[in-house]
């Protein structure tokens, strides 16, 4: 079950009506906490698995297969000339393997101080490819006609963007919606064009696209997002474990 902003802040407002613990969690309020949430579920889990890795002697790569931040491992192919710009999101090299002469060779990130050494032959001949990294640039040994990375992204900033309905109801704007003008009023159409939604009260802006971004992690870091949450509303629920979100879905319906 993928869940969006509006399925967590449901979820948030079921578990506080449920504690009767605080008042309902407002799209503003909840906007200014998630961008916390985000950043911090990311290094949390970043830690646990590089933890992991060195106390179990595994690839980090093969523990992230079961991480919640295997949604933002992604692959760049691109020229390699050195130095090489990585891209914007760039958080952690993952792999890397160059193409020289019609051959893919791995490429090896060693310290600055180490590439050196090795460029400058002061460590024995290593028959390979290496490179440092600095301030998202790679250095490389040699150049070749491509270049191939996967790394791990930093998650995008995520936001809960809303309109208002005719009854006056805050309502989430999901992804990909649009707000359109026409017969005297405004109403909204999704990415193909068909109307989700009619009469709407704000924001009155003719083609005003939705801003709302989810978070970019797989489902299992739900649990962790509304603990989070709550953590930084400062607010105390008695199940510490958010109860399972079917139970809340049923209780709606």
């Amino acid at each position: 079950m993928t869940l969006t902003h509006e399925d967590i802040l449901n979820y948030c407002n079921y578990l506080i009506n449920k504690d009767q613990v605080s008042d309902p969690v407002s799209p503003v309020e909840y906007n200014s906490i998630i961008p916390v949430v985000n950043i911090e579920v990311f290094h949390r889990e970043k830690r646990r698995i590089t933890e992991l890795s060195i106390s179990k002697q595994m690839n980090f790569i093969e523990l992230l297969r079961d991480s919640y931040l295997n949604e933002l491992k992604k692959v760049i192919n691109g020229e390699a000339v050195s130095p090489i710009k990585l891209e914007d999101d760039y958080d952690m090299m993952l792999s890397s393997r160059i193409v020289i002469g019609g051959i893919g060779r791995k490429v090896n990130i060693v310290p600055e101080t180490k590439f050196n050494e090795l460029a400058n032959g002061l460590v024995d001949n290593v028959d390979s490819v290496y490179g440092y990294l600095v301030n998202k640039y790679v250095y490389l040994s040699a150049n070749g006609t491509e270049f191939t990375y996967h790394y791990l992204a930093l998650p995008a900033r995520p936001y809960y963007d809303y309109y208002i309905d005719s009854g006056h109801n805050q309502k989430y704007l999901k992804p990909g919606w649009t707000v359109k003008q026409g017969q005297g009023e405004y109403y909204i159409v999704d990415s193909s064009n068909v109307t989700v939604v009619r009469q709407i009260t704000y924001p009155f802006i003719p083609d005003y696209q939705s801003k709302s971004v989810e978070f970019s992690y797989g489902d299992s870091a739900y649990t962790e997002i509304v603990n989070l949450v709550f953590e930084k509303m400062g607010v105390e629920i008695r199940e510490r474990l958010p109860i399972d979100f079917a139970q809340m879905k049923k209780s709606e319906g």
